[in-house]
């Protein structure tokens, strides 16, 4: 079996898709895997991102230097802009240390403070938001970039998926980022976009453009653990919603032929303080792949893995088991 799949997959040689998920703050350690990618010289032909991973993944692609994401996202973190937001009205949501959910009490009052704060001024957060990606991306268009890039939203009245690749880059950044509730929904054509994790964490393109590429997917969403909080209506309906999101994006991840997961447990998405530990998970999850051939026997592994989901569910027509 695998000898076939060797064959198969090895015979030609296919071009390579990075997709990054979003995750806020724990998409910096996308950070770290491009740098191991990089060093390793498996360099992408096309980069997809969602929320967070649409930030990370339009700067790689805009300048298509590794080295390049560190210094840059370092100065994003450190800028008054994002300190505007006020991340304190909504971490505690992550626990006190014990457990993700935490307080019920608290957690709705917090969310519903930062909520207001953020949406409750008008266009303030979007404008804010819109001020970082600037700091980071210029007024950079899809022309400008080094790497094709498409930025991943969803359109609020057709319920779909929606691929950006084209004007300007921050925009169709902005559009994948808008998390609904907190940013306003960015009008785009005849769409309202919101953030892409709305349908999934790890979205790429077509049908054609899965079967013509290698995907390497970076999720960066953990199920964080849970112990003895769950002793009201709130929590047991959060812990739900969690677990609901999580097998949501382990059944979208069955696109990717390789998957690298970085150690987040314990890292709220508002965490945006510890940039070069962040950015370590990262690296030390991509090396992982790298070590001892690794990085091949995931890919085949995978691949084995999706071929048995496609015939569990008869799935004709994803063909992924059709590699040529």
């Amino acid at each position: 079996m695998l000898k076939e799949l060797r064959q198969k997959i090895f015979g030609k040689e296919k071009k390579k898709l990075l997709t990054l998920t979003g995750g806020g703050a724990r998409g910096l350690a996308h950070i770290g895997v491009i740098e191991v990618l990089q060093e390793e010289g498996w360099i992408p032909d096309l980069v997809c991102g969602t929320s967070m991973g649409a930030v990370v993944g339009a700067v790689y692609s805009l300048f298509g230097d590794a080295d390049i994401l560190r210094p840059k996202l370092q100065e994003a973190m450190e800028s008054e802009y994002l300190r505007q937001f006020k991340f304190s009205r909504v971490a505690p949501i992550a626990g006190n240390g014990k457990s993700p959910i935490g307080d019920s009490r608290t957690n709705l009052l917090q969310l519903i403070n930062f909520t207001r704060f953020e949406a409750g001024q008008g266009d303030f957060a979007s404008a804010n938001l819109m001020r970082i990606l600037k700091l980071l991306l210029g007024d950079a268009t899809f022309d400008d970039i080094n790497i094709p890039f498409i930025s991943i939203a969803t359109d609020l009245y057709s319920g779909k998926t929606v691929d950006l690749k084209k004007g300007k880059l921050a925009d169709a950044v902005l559009a994948s980022s808008s998390i609904p509730g907190v940013f306003k929904p960015v009008e785009w054509d005849d769409m309202l976009l919101v953030d892409g994790c709305v349908i999934g964490n790890t979205i790429v393109p077509d049908q054609n453009t899965r079967n013509d590429y290698k995907i390497l997917a970076v999720d960066v969403n953990p199920l964080p653990r849970c112990s003895e909080y769950l002793k009201s209506n709130l929590n047991v309906f959060l812990r739900a919603d969690q677990i609901s999101n999580y097998y949501l994006n382990q059944f979208n991840l069955n696109v990717a032929d390789i998957v690298i997961k970085p150690e987040l447990n314990q890292v709220h998405w508002t965490d945006f303080k510890n940039v070069d530990e962040l950015i370590k998970a990262g690296r030390i999850a991509a090396e992982k792949y790298f070590k001892d051939r690794s990085f091949e026997s995931n890919y085949l592994e995978r691949l084995s893995a999706k071929i048995q989901f496609c015939e569990e569910y008869g799935l004709e027509n994803y063909e992924y088991h059709n590699n040529k």
